[in-house]
C-alpha cells in the first residue's frame, strides 16, 4: 500500500484506498497532538448526494444520479462534522473514529499504527 504509481487499480478501490489514508493521517495527526489542546477526529458522513462520480462519462453519470436517490442530502451529511467542532460532550475526545455522531469501529486497517507512521512519512517525502 501507498506505493508511488499511477491509479491503475480502477476508481472504487482507489477511492477506498484515499478514503482510508485520510482516517491513517487524521489518527497520526491525533497521536502525533498528544498532550496538547488539539483534536483530531476521522469521521464517516454517510453516503451524501454529491456530484462525485458526475465527470466520469454517461455511465458514471447515470449510476450516481440513480444512486443519489437513496443518499442523504448535504445537510444530513454536515451533521457529524458539526458535531465534532462544536458538541461540548467531544471536547477533548482525539484519535476517534465517529459515524452519525456516535463513535465507531473504522475499518481494521485504519488501526494499523505502523502503517498510518509510513504514511506520515511518505508525506513528508513527497512535499518536502
Amino acid at each position: 500500500m501507498f506505493e508511488r504509481r499511477s491509479y491503475t487499480i480502477g476508481g472504487f478501490p482507489a477511492y477506498a484506498q484515499s478514503k482510508l489514508a485520510n482516517v491513517l493521517f487524521t489518527f497520526e495527526l491525533a497521536h502525533r497532538l498528544e498532550g496538547s489542546p488539539i483534536t483530531a477526529n476521522a469521521l464517516h458522513p454517510g453516503f451524501v448526494a454529491t456530484n462525485l462520480g458526475k465527470n466520469n462519462g454517461r455511465l458514471g453519470k447515470l449510476i450516481m444520479s440513480l444512486a443519489n436517490k437513496f443518499a442523504n442530502n448535504t445537510q444530513a451529511g454536515a451533521q457529524t462534522p458539526i458535531y465534532l467542532a462544536s458538541w461540548p460532550d467531544v471536547s477533548g475526545v482525539s484519535g476517534k473514529y465517529f459515524e452519525k455522531c456516535q463513535p465507531a469501529i473504522p475499518d481494521k486497517q485504519a488501526n494499523d499504527s505502523e502503517l498510518a507512521t509510513r504514511l506520515w512519512k511518505l508525506s513528508e517525502e513527497i512535499i518536502a
